[in-house]
């Protein structure tokens, strides 16, 4: 009986010139040489090739524990020097909101909020919204300082059912 002698199949490393981006760029796969060849005008192997067998269908194909001659990082160009970076403009604060249709939207949106952090059990995140929806519900000429109450301070009994803070 006769055995043919099969050639391995040399899978070569390689990087192509673009002529649109003006630059080398490393092929993402392997190829033969003569397929090389034959998709790009300039080219250069960059590696020694991955030998592998013909015909045999289990070593043919992807094996992410196989020689990792390909898979090296890629080559990146150093980006230019545009001297320090300035430094980012000052935080401001969001211009209040004056007028009504967009106050009601943003109410809506916060009420909708609250709801929902309540059945998923985001208490936190309910307790700002509750407390971002007083300072939004206040119109523009009844804002006060909140931080320092005027007259008595409510009884805790008389806190609305939505204020109630727990505990977990």
């Amino acid at each position: 009986m006769l055995f043919a002698l099969v050639s391995p199949l040399l899978l070569y490393p390689f990087r192509y010139f673009d002529p649109v981006r003006k630059r080398w760029i490393r092929a993402r796969y392997l190829a033969e040489r003569h397929v090389i060849e034959s998709n790009y005008a300039q080219w250069e192997i960059i590696g020694p090739p991955e030998i592998r067998q013909r015909g045999n269908a289990a070593r043919d194909s992807f094996n992410p524990f196989r020689r990792q001659s390909a898979h090296l990082p890629p080559d990146r160009e150093t980006p230019p020097d545009h001297g320090p970076t300035p430094d980012p403009p000052p935080a401001e604060e969001p211009p209040p909101i004056e007028d009504e249709i967009e106050r009601f939207l943003v109410l809506l949106s916060l009420r909708r909020y609250v709801t929902w952090c309540a059945r998923k059990g985001r208490v936190g995140s309910m307790n700002l919204a509750i407390d971002l929806y007083d300072v939004v519900s206040l119109a523009p000429s009844k804002r006060r300082d909140r931080a320092a109450p005027v007259g008595p301070l409510p009884d805790s009994s008389a806190q609305p059912i939505h204020r109630a803070r727990m505990a977990w």
